[in-house]
C-alpha cells in the first residue's frame, strides 16, 4: 500500500502499539517495584540509523521519545539474528546516562538485512557501587556507581555470554532482582521484535522503511508549526539546585532561548562547571541530547497535545552544551545524580519559554522529586533492596487551573507504588503517605502539593537513600503574580523523641524504631492570591489542603466557624498588594542568593572557568564563592572584585598559570 498520510497515521499507531506492548510485557514480568510499579524505564522501535520512531503512549520515562541509539549501535562490529546488546556505561555512546539504567538492543532482521530496532532501558534499583542503590551526590568519580558494562553482545546469535552475565550477578546488592528484570528486559524485545515483523508482513518491507521516515519527518513538521507561533527572540532564565555536591554551593543550571522562525536553540552557556559530584550530565555535546532537550519535548507536547514524540521532533532544536561543564562532562566524572540536573535543566527550559509566552505555561514544577530507596534485612535476617517511591511535588499553576497535586509536572512519568506492595514486599510499616497541607505555592490558580512519606524500620544497619533531595532551600517559583511553593524536608525522629534534620543529605543510616519522614516541595502558583475565587480557597480548607491561617495570610480569605466572613475578607484583600511587578516570585532564599550573585557576577566567573582545566574548575569555582561570601574586595565594583579574586588563584596556584 502507498504510504500517504492516511496510512502513514495507520502505520505510526501499529508501531506505537507494538512499543505497548513491549511495556505491558516489562511491567508484567519484572520482578523489582521501581519497574513494575514506578516504571522508570523506556522501550522504543528505532530506526536502521538508530533514530526513535516508535514509543508507547502512556508508560515508562517519556525522557527518551527523541532518543539516538546511533553512536552506540555503532559499537557492535555487526550483527546477526538473534543477537541482544546492552551496556550500561554513560560514556560509550551516551545513551545510558548512569550505571542503573541498562540498555538493551536487538536487531530486527527481514531477509537477512536489519529492517530497524527494538531497544530500551531499565532503572535497576542497585548495580553495586559505593552506597545501596549506587547513587549519591557525595560520589565523585563514576567506578564509585556501580559496576560498568561497555557496549556488547549479552546474547550472541541466540546464545547467552555466561561470563558477562556471571560479573553482572556477582556485583551487585540482589542479583536475583537485578537478573529478573534482566529477563523481563529480554521478553520485551522479543515481543517487539515479534511484533515489527507482523506490522513488516502487513505493509511491506519498503513501505515500511519508507514509513519510518516518513513518521520522523512528521513529527518534525508538527514541531516546526509549533514553534512557529512562538515569538521571535532570545530569553533567559537560571534556575538552581541547592547545592552542588554534598554541603556544598547552589548549582546553577542557566539557558539562553533562542526562537527564530521554525527553529529554536537552547544554550546552556553560564551552567555551572563539571563538578566533583555526581550531578554531571554525560551528553557528549550531543546537540539533540534527549535528556537536554527534555524540557522542549515536554513544552511542544504541551502545546499541542497531537504532537508525535519521537527523534523527528528534536530535529528543530539544538542544544549548546559547552565541554566540560554540568550539561556536558568528561570521564571519569561521576554522573549518578545526573536526573536532579535534568529537572533542573527542564524548569529552567519552560521558565525561558514562560517568558516568551507568559499567558500560555505553568508556574515552576517543584525540582525536588526524591526516589527513596532501603538496604535492610527481613525477619529471616535476608538482605533486601528496594524502591520505596518518590516523594515529590505537583504542578504549577497554569494560567487556567490549578496545578494537579502530588504528582505531575516534570517527573510525572515517576508512578508511586501503593503503600500495601511496600509493607508485602519490605519490612517497614508507613505512618503516613499523602498531601502536605499549606505545601503549594499560592495564586489565582495554586500550585501542586507536595506529597509527604513517613514510615518506620526494624531492622539495625538500614539504609535510606533519597536520591534527588533538593529545595530544602530554594523554592519553586510563582508567576505572574503567583507565589513560590514551600521547601522540602528530610527527617528522621528516633524512639527517644529527639529529631534530626538531613537538609540535602541523601544517604543516611537508621536503626529499629526509627521514623523516617521525607516531604516533597510544593509548586508555584499562577496568578495573584488575592484574585482566587473564595468558593475554592474555602474547599481548600475543607479537604485539609490548606489551613484557616495560611488562607487569611496567603489570600485574604477569613474563615470562621467553617464559612467565609465575607465583609472581613473583602477588608483584608483590599490591602493586599498586586503582586512584585516581575513575573517570576522565586521566593526569599533566591532572591538573596541573586542579590550578590547577579547576572554580571556568574558571566566573569564562566568565562574564568572555562578558560581553566577541567580538573580545577569545581575546585575553583569554590574558591571564589567563598571569597565572595566572606566579602573580600566588596569594596570594588563587581568587575573589579571578580578579576582581583582571579589574578589572586592564579598566583595562589601556579599550576593554572602553567596549563
Amino acid at each position: 500500500m502507498a504510504i500517504d498520510g492516511r496510512n502513514l497515521q495507520i502505520l505510526a499507531n501499529y508501531c506505537a502499539a507494538a512499543a505497548d506492548a513491549m511495556a505491558f510485557t516489562l511491567m508484567r514480568t519484572a520482578h523489582s517495584t521501581f519497574v513494575k510499579e514506578t516504571e522508570d524505564f523506556s522501550c522504543q522501535i528505532v530506526s536502521r540509523d538508530g533514530l526513535a520512531f516508535a514509543s508507547p503512549r502512556s508508560f515508562g520515562a517519556p525522557w527518551y521519545s527523541g532518543i539516538d541509539y546511533g553512536p552506540v549501535l555503532a559499537l557492535i562490529d555487526g550483527y546477526q539474528e538473534g543477537d541482544i546488546c546492552i551496556t550500561n556505561d554513560s560514556y560509550a555512546g551516551n545513551v545510558a546516562t548512569h550505571s542503573p539504567d541498562i540498555h538493551i538492543w536487538k536487531p530486527v532482521f527481514h531477509n537477512g538485512e536489519i529492517a530497524c530496532f527494538v531497544v530500551g532501558h531499565i532503572h535497576n534499583t542497585d548495580v553495586g557501587g559505593a552506597v545501596p542503590a549506587s547513587l549519591s551526590r557525595s560520589l565523585t568519580e563514576i567506578v564509585q556507581e556501580g559496576i560498568r558494562i561497555p557496549p556488547l553482545k549479552i546474547i550472541s546469535g541466540g546464545q547467552m555470554n555466561e561470563a558477562v552475565a556471571q560479573i553482572m550477578r556477582l556485583n551487585v546488592r540482589a542479583p536475583d532482582q537485578n537478573w529478573g528484570d534482566f529477563n523481563a528486559q529480554i521478553a520485551s524485545v522479543n515481543i517487539g521484535e515479534r511484533k515489527v515483523q507482523e506490522i513488516i508482513a502487513r505493509f511491506g518491507i519498503d513501505d515500511f522503511l519508507t514509513g519510518v521516515e516518513g513518521i520522523l519527518d512528521y513529527a518534525e513538521q508538527q514541531a516546526r508549526s509549533i514553534i512557529s507561533t512562538i515569538p521571535d527572540g532570545e530569553y533567559f532564565y537560571a534556575d538552581y539546585a541547592d547545592e552542588d555536591g554534598e554541603g556544598g554551593y547552589p548549582c546553577r543550571i542557566a539557558i539562553t532561548l533562542r526562537i527564530q522562525g521554525d527553529s529554536l536553540e537552547l544554550d546552556y552557556t553560564g551552567s555551572d562547571p563539571q563538578l566533583a559530584s555526581s550531578l554531571n550530565m554525560p551528553t557528549g555535546g550531543r546537540e539533540r541530547h534527549p535528556l537536554a532537550l527534555v524540557g522542549v519535548t515536554y513544552v511542544l507536547s504541551t502545546l499541542d497535545r497531537s504532537l508525535l514524540l519521537n527523534a523527528g521532533t528534536l530535529r528543530p532544536t539544538r542544544a549548546i552544551l559547552p565541554p566540560g561543564t554540568i550539561m556536558n562532562c568528561e570521564a571519569p566524572a561521576a554522573v549518578g545524580m545526573r536526573s536532579l540536573t535534568c529537572a533542573m535543566s527542564q524548569i529552567a527550559t519552560v521558565g525561558a519559554f514562560s517568558l516568551a509566552m507568559p499567558d500560555r505555561l505553568p508556574a515552576n514544577s517543584p525540582g525536588g522529586n526524591s526516589i527513596i530507596n532501603i538496604r535492610t534485612v527481613d525477619a529471616q535476617n535476608r538482605t533486601l533492596v528496594a524502591s520505596l517511591g518518590p516523594v515529590g511535588g505537583g504542578a504549577g499553576g497554569t494560567p487556567k487551573h490549578d496545578g494537579p497535586d502530588g504528582s505531575g509536572g516534570l517527573s510525572a512519568f515517576l508512578k508511586n507504588t501503593p503503600i500495601e506492595i511496600n509493607e508485602a514486599e519490605v519490612p517497614v510499616r508507613f505512618h503516613r503517605y499523602g498531601l502536605a497541607a499549606d505545601s503549594a505555592g499560592a495564586g489565582k490558580y495554586r500550585g501542586g502539593l507536595a506529597t509527604e512519606m513517613s514510615f518506620e524500620v526494624f531492622a539495625p544497619n538500614t539504609t535510606i537513600t533519597a536520591r534527588n533531595r533538593n529545595r530544602s532551600v530554594f523554592s519553586s517559583a510563582g508567576a505572574a503574580g503567583g507565589q513560590a511553593g514551600t521547601p522540602s524536608w528530610f527527617r528522621t525522629t528516633h524512639p527517644d523523641g529527639s529529631v534530626t534534620e538531613h537538609g540535602n543529605t541523601d544517604v543516611i543510616h537508621c536503626g529499629p524504631g526509627d521514623i523516617v519522614t521525607v516531604k516533597g516541595p510544593g509548586a508555584g502558583g499562577y496568578g495573584a492570591a488575592k484574585d482566587r475565587d473564595v468558593g475554592a480557597v474555602l474547599q481548600d480548607v475543607q479537604c485539609g489542603f490548606l489551613t484557616e491561617q495560611r488562607a487569611r495570610e496567603q489570600y485574604g480569605v477569613v474563615i470562621q466557624r467553617g464559612e467565609v466572613d465575607a465583609e472581613a475578607t473583602a477588608a483584608l484583600r483590599a490591602e493586599m498588594p498586586d503582586g512584585s511587578g516581575q513575573h517570576f516570585d522565586v521566593g526569599d532564599a533566591r532572591r538573596t542568593f541573586e542579590a550578590l550573585w547577579t547576572e554580571e557576577r556568574y558571566r566573569l566567573l564562566t568565562a574564568f572557568l572555562a578558560a581553566r582545566p577541567v580538573v580545577w574548575r569545581h575546585f575553583l569555582k569554590h574558591q571564589v564563592f567563598a571569597a565572595v561570601q566572606s566579602g573580600e574586595g566588596d569594596d570594588l565594583p563587581v568587575q573589579g572584585q571578580m578579576e582581583a579574586l582571579f589574578d589572586r588563584l592564579l598566583k595562589q596556584f601556579p599550576a593554572l598559570s602553567a596549563a
